[in-house]
């Protein structure tokens, strides 16, 4: 029985090793998302590709701002291996969450992401630094308008100048200033 049985086995392994080698993979991706899934538009153009399909029936996109109530966008009932699909009127400071979804021969692989859509230029986001050198700057700025006469301007310039040297203290910190003062 030692040699028979060993013969079985070999082939079940090679079948199972061949049915991982060309499992459908989908990809998905959003043109001008960046790696912070920061959309800055208010419409998502997806590119959606399918690899290693043996028989797509069909393509689906789902969408919306509650990750657990999507509505279908698109279905493509066709086979292909890329499917665009344009996402329209998407409100800027909102979540939107999607999924696609492939029919393969009978099984459904599914790719899901989310992204964020910011339009509006009101909204300014500063590291660290950035704030640091900006509040700085406003500082001195101020001061060398106080130094032409106006005592308004001398007591704004030395605030922001002050907490310029804070913000630049915990947020840059350029001189690791509050490790050496027990700070961190």
């Amino acid at each position: 029985m030692g040699w028979k049985g060993g013969m079985m086995i070999i082939p079940l392994i090679v079948m199972l090793m061949i049915g991982n080698v060309g499992a459908t993979t989908v990809n998905v991706s959003i043109a001008g998302l960046g790696d912070d899934l920061v959309l800055g538009k208010d419409y998502a153009v997806f590119n959606i590709t399918v690899a290693n399909a043996t028989s797509v029936s069909k393509v689906q996109i789902w969408g919306g701002s509650n990750a657990s109530n999507l509505s279908k966008l698109k279905e493509w009932t066709t086979s292909a291996a890329y499917y665009t699909y344009n996402w329209t009127n998407l409100s800027d400071g909102v979540k939107y969450y999607y999924k696609v979804a492939v029919l393969d021969n009978g099984t459904w692989v599914n790719k899901t992401g989310n992204f964020t859509v910011q339009t509006s230029s009101i909204m300014v986001y500063l590291t660290g630094e950035e704030a640091y050198k900006t509040w700085i700057t406003g500082g001195m700025l101020l001061l060398g308008l106080a130094l032409q006469g106006s005592k308004q301007y001398r007591k704004f310039g030395v605030i922001l100048l002050i907490i310029g040297v804070i913000v630049g203290i915990y947020w840059f910190n350029p001189l690791n200033i509050m490790g050496y003062f027990g700070g961190g």
